[in-house]
């Protein structure tokens, strides 16, 4: 799988530095193990909330305007 994201990095000449290259594959390697299961958390959480129609929200928000410059 690394050497098909390898060679794919390669033949677009994106990404010139080999930092670059291996920042872009510690991403890939890490992804699935947090930002995946954030995202499926806070999307079972959303869905739970509007099943059992619990209450939540930004809040009331005041509107202040424009402050004048001094």
């Amino acid at each position: 799988m690394a050497n098909l994201m390898a060679s794919d990095v390669y033949s677009y000449n994106e990404y010139i530095k080999t930092k670059d290259v291996l920042i872009l594959m510690l991403c890939a390697i890490i992804e699935p193990f947090g930002y995946h299961p954030f995202m499926v958390w806070a999307a079972i959480r959303g869905n739970y909330r509007k099943l059992f129609k619990i209450k939540s929200g930004w809040g009331t928000q005041v509107r202040k305007g424009f402050a004048k410059a001094t």
